[in-house]
């Protein structure tokens, strides 16, 4: 029904049409709908080619960056990473030269790590003054600008900059920055503040010198990646030389401590080693003494008891060791008591004349001198005691001649000071009557 009508209506149009007429018109209409597919299939296939291309592009990109990442993580020194970096970023890139430009405090820079090929001059190692790279572009490039030039000869290089890199037959180059923290503006900020610009530690260049070339997008993202990771790699060197430093410090600050606590050591036992001289003189002063000394804890108990106070009142050391004062025994006296609880709370007694009785019930009359203990902290841990036998004064000759050597002693001074006195003969008394004259023995 369809068909009929479009024959009748053609007829209508065109009388003389034929179907026979149709055929040239339809090769044709092939010939152009296949030239389209065909165009339409080679856009396709281009498309997919240019894809795979950016995707394999992308892919090593991404490997790139990993694998100098990596070598970051492994790697603590700094060049090595560096010269790796570059030497990694020609080739990938297929420039001429790579570099690193490190900027100094005064203002000028250096090459301190560059990759180049053979038939080009070398830069590494150069110093440039500050008119290279002045001071009124560092902040730009703080901020993170990128400067990708395809022709140095073209209208809007510098010609200043345009003569500068023809000296070492750059034609085109990119440059990307290298960022790090500002530390010191950190350190005096406050909380409130924020965070500090960073500052320009360095560029990183790429030259090409054999031609003129304009930079992929992709290209100048890639440099700053990498730009990036040589910043990583920058900050952990130098928080590791920081560590470095810190652990040297603190190795001297050992070293001279051990040496310090070296010298005290050797202080110390000699210090020990003076104070057993002295206390074996002591004990042999005390053991040859002619007078008896005895010594109580802050319970009364005897710590020290001489031979000459076994001979006096006839107790042997072994029986009054750690048990109370013998002497007083008999009747714990309350002028005794008043006296040693006196003694124990600092007061120094001399000259103080007593009745006593022997272990055999004989009575003795004697001069009795006391002063407290000290411990190391100065806290009072008991008493000394001297006792002198007033009927035998001319014993006293011989303690006279051991006191001086006794007042030499430092460790005894303060108690032949707090003692108060020892007894000695007066010269022309008739009664041979007894004074004191600030000694003990």
């Amino acid at each position: 029904m369809h068909t009929l009508f479009i024959q009748s209506l053609i007829q209508m149009l065109m009388p003389n049409f034929s179907v026979i007429n149709l055929a040239p018109f339809a090769i044709g209409f092939s010939i152009v709908a296949l030239g389209v597919i065909y165009y339409f299939l080679n856009l396709e296939v281009s498309r997919r080619q240019r894809a795979e291309v950016i995707l394999r592009q992308q892919t090593e990109r991404e490997r790139l960056v990993n694998q100098i990442a990596q070598h970051i993580r492994e790697s603590l020194e700094l060049e090595e990473v560096l010269t790796t970096t570059v030497a990694e970023v020609r080739e990938f890139l297929k420039a001429d030269r790579v570099l690193i430009y490190r900027l100094w405090e005064d203002g000028t820079g250096s090459a301190i790590t560059e990759t180049v090929l053979p038939e080009y001059t070398k830069i590494l190692g150069e110093t440039f003054p500050e008119e290279v790279f002045p001071k009124e572009y560092h902040q730009a490039y703080s901020l993170g600008k990128t400067r990708a030039i395809a022709n140095v000869e073209q209208a809007d290089v510098e010609a200043c900059l345009a003569d500068f890199v023809k000296q070492f037959g750059v034609k085109a180059k990119l440059v990307v920055p290298i960022l790090q923290e500002n530390r010191q503006a950190d350190k005096q900020r406050d909380s409130k503040t924020p965070a500090s610009t960073p500052y320009l530690w360095g560029l990183l260049i790429a030259h090409q010198c054999d031609r003129t070339r304009i930079w992929e997008s992709w290209e100048i993202e890639l440099m700053k990646q990498l730009a990036t990771q040589v910043a990583i790699a920058i900050q952990q060197s130098e928080l590791y030389k920081q560590l470095q430093t810190l652990n040297a410090e603190l190795e001297h600050r050992v070293q001279q401590r051990t040496q310090e606590l070296a010298k005290a050591n050797v202080s110390l036992r000699a210090e020990i080693a003076e104070r057993q001289r002295t206390q074996a003189a002591l004990q042999a002063l005390i053991t040859a003494s002619p007078r008896a000394i005895f010594t109580l804890d802050l319970e009364g108990n005897v710590k020290i008891w001489n031979p000459a106070a076994e001979r006096m009142f006839g107790w042997t050391e072994a029986e009054v060791i750690d048990r109370p004062n013998p002497i007083f025994l008999d009747d714990q006296l309350e002028e005794y008591n008043t006296l040693q609880q006196s003694i124990l709370q600092g007061t120094t007694y001399t000259r103080v004349e007593l009745r006593r009785f022997k272990k055999d019930g004989t009575a003795i009359d004697i001069v009795f001198s006391a002063a407290p203990l000290h411990d190391s902290d100065d806290s009072i841990n008991g008493m000394v005691a001297v006792i002198a036998d007033t009927a035998l004064p001319a014993i006293m000759q011989y303690t006279f001649l051991l006191a001086p050597l006794l007042s030499s002693l430092s460790v005894f001074r303060m108690y032949l000071i707090a003692a108060g006195s020892a007894v000695l003969p007066i010269k022309g008394s008739r009664k041979n009557k007894l004074d004191c004259c600030n000694l003990w023995l």
